[in-house]
């Protein structure tokens, strides 16, 4: 089975590339569940899972064209499966990069078919998006064989177990799954780097340079990216975020020095 037309209309959907986000704008987020079993669970049991075990309200469910279609609010979530696995060129490139995964190689390109998710939204913020994204996703590795979640656009891979563990964390302590969402590089250094704020409005956020220890300049940019997606990126208007714990980052648009071509916000630390 291949994409259907609404798909992949909807695959073709431009990201927004402001420091602020909108929120008032027409946006699609999507990944692929690496299925390694059985089929997706029909529409009635993954609207029950994810209202009951990750309180995502689901106002309705249908089956369209072998597309589950499932709407929360002003929110559209369809779930398609496709009978065949990722290109196994993409799982390679991506394991490469997977620092959290060791075994992703390995694990990922054992899946035999995928659980395509597409997220459709207008006028809801890039974070509620994905914070739907991840509940859909979770529902399914959840109730099915799965090796863990595959973001292309980020080449992104997260495994099935870390996966659902930081879902969990969001659904009972409201604590953002950003590992799950964007990737954070490490470029070593004193570097540091994200790839995927463009799905939420967002530029891309970096360290260079850093003379501080790694572990720092990776945790100063995990709670940087935090604070600008839970506060919608306003922090202020001297070019500071301001994180969780109060700490104040200067920051200054320039030229990725690790993504040829990018212009991001580059975080003085």
């Amino acid at each position: 089975m291949r994409f259907n037309i609404l798909l992949i209309l909807l695959l073709s959907v431009g990201h927004l590339s402001s420091f602020a986000q909108t929120g008032h704008t027409s946006r699609v987020i999507t990944g692929t569940v690496l299925l390694s079993g059985s089929g997706l669970p029909g529409a009635g049991e993954l609207s029950r899972a994810m209202t009951q075990d990750w309180k995502l309200r689901i106002d309705s469910s249908s089956t369209s064209d072998k597309t589950i279609i499932l709407n929360s609010g002003r929110i559209t979530i369809m779930i398609a499966q496709l009978d065949y696995p990722v290109d196994h060129i993409e799982i390679r490139a991506a394991s490469r990069l997977a620092w959290r995964w060791p075994d992703a190689e390995t694990q990922a390109l054992a899946h035999t078919a995928q659980a395509v998710i597409s997220v459709v939204g207008e006028g809801v913020s890039g974070t509620d998006m994905h914070i739907a994204f991840s509940k859909a996703a979770a529902a399914i590795l959840a109730s099915t064989a799965s090796a863990g979640v595959y973001m292309n656009a980020q080449y992104l891979l997260v495994s099935s177990e870390s996966y659902l563990s930081a879902v969990r964390n969001m659904t009972d302590n409201q604590i953002l799954p950003l590992y799950c969402w964007i990737y954070f590089g490490r470029p070593g250094d004193g570097g540091a780097f994200t790839f995927g704020m463009e799905d939420f409005g967002c530029s891309e956020l970096e360290i260079a340079g850093s003379q501080q220890p790694e572990s720092d300049v990776q945790g100063t940019l995990y709670d940087a990216v935090y604070s600008v997606l839970k506060y919608s990126g306003r922090q202020g208007d001297d070019a500071v975020i301001i994180t969780e714990e109060g700490q104040k980052i200067p920051y200054k648009p320039a030229k990725s020095s690790f993504i040829e071509g990018v212009d991001v916000w580059r975080l003085d630390y």
